[in-house]
């Protein structure tokens, strides 16, 4: 949730039928998250394939160009 303004923040819980919520309550809300995202991020990938798609903005020819990469690792 790093860098997610708190009005985006605040429409995504309103999104999620969550309206009212306080700015502590959502902090503690994205605090948990971020746990859980770090374990899921962390855990060992044993037997598995791990894939990612990276878009990257390239300068190619005096112009800003958006190219991808997909990187595979196992």
């Amino acid at each position: 949730m790093h860098g997610v303004s708190t009005r985006k923040v605040d429409e995504l819980g309103r999104s999620l039928g969550m309206e009212g919520i306080s700015k502590n309550e959502m902090s503690r809300f994205c605090s948990e998250l971020d746990v859980g995202m770090k374990q899921f991020r962390d855990r060992k990938l044993e037997g598995r394939v791990h894939v990612r798609l990276a878009r990257r903005e390239v300068r190619q020819g005096g112009r800003v160009e958006n190219h991808v990469a997909f990187v595979a690792a196992g």
